[in-house]
Formats: C-alpha cells, sequence, structure tokens
C-alpha cells in the first residue's frame, strides 16, 4: 500500500464513512446498539451497489479498478469494524486478500469450531444464539453476525457437532474425531466449505420456499454459479414451478381487488428475494468471494438505515435486515479460478481491462463526485474506444444528431441522452436491436420491461462490436396508443478517447431539431 492509494480508497468508500458517521453521532445509545451488529451487513449491501443509476460503478469494481492500477492483487477485497463498539468513535477498513489456497474464511471456520470446545449452546431451531453471534463476529475477519451464524450452520452441516440429548437446554458438542476432521490442508478445507455452502443454500431456500417439485437443488446452485443469471431468471423459474404469468402481475392495478393467489404470490416474491441473498449471493458473494452481485440502482443508505431504526423490529427479524436480491452477479476472477470456468462478457467483468481507472487525484480528502462518474469515461493509462453515432429519427430523417460515445456507457445510458434531445419519456418502453431488423432474440429491452434475452442496463456499448458503417436500431414503444417510433444509429467513426473528455456528448445537431434548443 501507499500514501496515494489510500487517498483515492478513501475517496470512494467516503460515500459510505460520510453518512454512516452523521448517523451514528445523531443516534442515541439505543440507536447505535441496534445499528452496531448491522454494521458489515450495511456495507455489504452499499459495496455491491452503483453508485450511479444503472451503471457497473460499484464500489467493489472502483475498488478492484484501484487494486489494478496499483498492481495490487485483484482479490484483495474491504471489510469495515467499528473502532469502538459501545462509544462510537468512527470505522476502521481492513484489507484481506481472498485466494483457494489461502482464505480467510477457513481461518474463520477453524476459529468458529475452537470456540464449540467443549460445547456450545444453540437455539430452538440449530442457530447460534445472536449474543454470542455478535461476540463471535468480533474475532472474524468479518465483522458480522450473520457470518459468524453461518459458519457454524456449515459446521452443522458437515457434521463436525452433535447434538447433547438433553430436555432442558439444546447444546451440541463437537464430534470425538474433531482432529481428524480439521487437519487438512487449507485449500481442501475450502473446497469443503464450498461444496457444504452449496448443500445449507439448497436446504434452507427449498424449505423456506417450498415448491410442489424442488427446484433450488444443490446441482441448479452449482450451474448457476457457473453460468451466471439476472435473478429475474430465478424469479421465473419460481413462478413456472407454480404455474403463474408473471406478466399479469407487472401490469396489475393497485385499485383493483387482489385474489388470495395474487397476494401469496408477492409476499413470496418479496420473501424470495430476501432468502435468495441471505443464502446465497452473500455467502457466495461477500463470505467467499466467487461471485460478484451488482445491484443497478444506488443504496439511500440515509433512507434504509433510518427506516431500520425507526422500523419496531424484533431480535430474531434482524435475519431479514438489509437482505435483497441484486440485479444480477457475475464471477469474480477467484471463481473463475475455483470453477475452472472460461471468461466471457455473460458471466465475468473484465475490470483491467474494460472497466476504466478513473483520475481521482482532484477527490483528495473528499468523496468522488458522483456526476465525475456519470459522465466521465475516461481512464488513467488505458486506452478506449469512442464511437462516433448519427442517430437518425427514421420518420422524419431531418431530425438527427451526431453523438460520441465511450466504449464503456451501457445502452440504457446512451436511451437517455437520446430521449432527451427528442423529448422522449425517460421510462419508456424501448430496445436496441444490432442491426434494422426488430428480432426479438437479440434485442436489448428497457429496464421496465421482463422479457428479453439482454437488458439495455447491463450491456455497454463496447460489448457490441461495433464497426464503421454498421447501423443498429432503436424502437420506443408506446402500449397505450399501440404506437412506435423508431431510430437509426449509423456508426460514423471509431476513434481512440480523449483522457478528461465527457462522454457521451453531442457533437452536431441537425438543423431541423437544433431550432428547439436555440
Amino acid at each position: 500500500m501507499n500514501d496515494l492509494y489510500d487517498k483515492f480508497f478513501l475517496a470512494i468508500n467516503k460515500h459510505f464513512t460520510d453518512p454512516v458517521d452523521n448517523i451514528f453521532k445523531a443516534s442515541g445509545k439505543v440507536g447505535r446498539a441496534k445499528l452496531a451488529p448491522c454494521i458489515s451487513n450495511i456495507y455489504r449491501r452499499w459495496y455491491y451497489s452503483s453508485l450511479v443509476d444503472n451503471t457497473l460503478l460499484s464500489p467493489s469494481i472502483l475498488l478492484e479498478a484501484l487494486n489494478h492500477q496499483f498492481e495490487l492483487p485483484p482479490n484483495l477485497s474491504p471489510n469495515i469494524k467499528l473502532r469502538n463498539t459501545a462509544n462510537y468513535e468512527g470505522l476502521v477498513f481492513d484489507q484481506t486478500e481472498y485466494s483457494i489456497s489461502s482464505h480467510p474464511v477457513v481461518a474463520d471456520f477453524r476459529l468458529i469450531i475452537s470456540m464449540c470446545n467443549p460445547d456450545i449452546e444453540l437455539t430452538e431451531i440449530d442457530q447460534m444464539p445472536d449474543e454470542l453471534a455478535y461476540k463471535a463476529a468480533k474475532k472474524l475477519h468479518i465483522d458480522d453476525p450473520y457470518y459468524a451464524m453461518y459458519l457454524l450452520a456449515l459446521a452443522m452441516e458437515m457434521e463436525f457437532l452433535v447434538k447433547i440429548p438433553s430436555i432442558h437446554v439444546n447444546r451440541a458438542q463437537l464430534v470425538k474425531n474433531i482432529d481428524n476432521c480439521m487437519d487438512i490442508p487449507d485449500n481442501l478445507m475450502f473446497e469443503k466449505i464450498f461444496s457444504t455452502t452449496i448443500t445449507y443454500a439448497a436446504r434452507n431456500i427449498s424449505e423456506i420456499i417450498p415448491t410442489p417439485q424442488p427446484i433450488f437443488t444443490e446441482s441448479y446452485l452449482l450451474d448457476i454459479l457457473k453460468e451466471p443469471v439476472e435473478t429475474d431468471v430465478i424469479f421465473q423459474r419460481l413462478y413456472d414451478s407454480i404455474g403463474v404469468n408473471v406478466d399479469d402481475l407487472v401490469g396489475f392495478d393497485l385499485y383493483e381487488e387482489m385474489d388470495m393467489l395474487d397476494m401469496a404470490v408477492i409476499s413470496g416474491t418479496y420473501l424470495l428475494g430476501i432468502v435468495l441473498d441471505r443464502f446465497f449471493l452473500t455467502p457466495f458473494g461477500y463470505f467467499l468471494k466467487v461471485i460478484r452481485p451488482l445491484y443497478m440502482v444506488p443504496f439511500d443508505i440515509k433512507d434504509e438505515v433510518y427506516a431500520y431504526l425507526d422500523a419496531e423490529i424484533e431480535e430474531d427479524e434482524l435475519a431479514v435486515a438489509f437482505f435483497a436480491p441484486c440485479s444480477r452477479y457475475y464471477l469474480t476472477e477467484l471463481g473463475l479460478e475455483y470453477l475452472e470456468v472460461k471468461p466471457s462478457l455473460s458471466n465475468f467483468i473484465d475490470i483491467k481491462n474494460n472497466i476504466p481507472i478513473l483520475d481521482m487525484t482532484q477527490f483528495e480528502n473528499q468523496p468522488v463526485d458522483l456526476e465525475f462518474l456519470q459522465t466521465t469515461g475516461a481512464s488513467i493509462g488505458r486506452k478506449f474506444n469512442v464511437y462516433t453515432l448519427k442517430i437518425k429519427y427514421m420518420h422524419d430523417p431531418r431530425l438527427w444528431i451526431n453523438m460520441e460515445v465511450s466504449d464503456i456507457v451501457n445502452l440504457h445510458r446512451l436511451y437517455l441522452e437520446i430521449a432527451y434531445y427528442f423529448d422522449l419519456e425517460k421510462n419508456a418502453e424501448y430496445a436496441f436491436y444490432p442491426d434494422k431488423t426488430e428480432n426479438p432474440f437479440t434485442s436489448y429491452s428497457s429496464p421496465n420491461q421482463k422479457k428479453g434475452p439482454n437488458k439495455a442496463a447491463d450491456t455497454v456499448i463496447g460489448a457490441l462490436n461495433l464497426g464503421e458503417k454498421r447501423v443498429f436500431m432503436l424502437t420506443v414503444n408506446y402500449p397505450r396508443v399501440k404506437n412506435k417510433e423508431k431510430w437509426l444509429l449509423e456508426v460514423m467513426k471509431v476513434g481512440e478517447g480523449e483522457q478528461g473528455t465527457h462522454y457521451p456528448g453531442v457533437t452536431r445537431i441537425g438543423k431541423a431539431l437544433r431550432h428547439f434548443f436555440d
């Protein structure tokens, strides 16, 4: 590490530490006590959430880009802890490197096992009690009570612990051959932890979300780890299993009376989101660092935390606090290595070669400016492409603009720019097509549409492999009036971008359109 890296690191994390500092200082003793066990969980949600709506610019991705810039291990990740739990004195970060041969979860698992000697108290449902989990988490590399509960649950799944027969208390003790069980190399222990986590996830999701036929099986979870999917695909699997048409729910009128099935499906969807995060996304993401969840909507720390503080939540409901399904997830470099999967655009974000490393020297001792993140496609020490597009309204070719777009701008961001100049609805239903053919199987649809194989918000311009003279198409649908409008986008030029220039940006406006902006 060096001083410059630390300044950049803090410039990104100040978007978390500043509001959290203010909340802790404004909260009383009871509020701080309620927040303290959740601080790591709150950070996890923020860490994987985009800082700018509908972009890949999450702190997780930006901090890994920073690691690449300073030639540090890409699997070096931060964990956060309270400096003093009793009296708030600020937050402190630890940096931990994750690898198969030396994964911190292995050391933490061994520590939890040592805490079970000679025996350990359990709740009525065979979990680690909250108070014990709070204390145990302080000794782990992730200060999160749920992380401690997860590790003990793995030990129970592995049958390293057995229940002690008793009428009055629920306790478990280590098996007699525990020393032999634990006497294996760290890489083999990691394999055991990984495989048991799949069993743990499949069993818990299936028990909480029962279906006519088992769908959240161990083989299915392993498949979607190796081939990541959008979270909507997992939800659709549930809907299909119970014969529910999700389009009927999306178009539901809130002023109409819901029947029991509608209510059950909506509540089940909410529950599945929490369960999916708690038992799948968080263990394989934040704990094992095999996948990288991505929330495309920024995490509003102030609103979320104050809503939690104001809620009348019981102790046993802490398990649902701050858990929510992400938009989608990708494999990390560690995930690619362990699962022996080749990287592709659909399963991996190549941060080193495709995500710009931002020039953050101007943000010393202050948070990175969000507008800067949104409009800057430039990077330090990396060449990137810029596409000059002529965007023409098909129904009146006199209405056109020329726009420069960098290769990391996603298609949703491109649509918003077009919407501004052609006075379109920001939330309209739209789709991009890679040529002039409206083929639903090759479309990139707007975030508000459930159908379509690809999402505009998840697809950057560079992924389309555009060459000069290439023509692709945008359609905007207005279903209420049964009207569809179309634009042709022709690639006029592909060139190298200029450092410090804001993209996308309009360079020319057709005369017929220009008078609207004069």
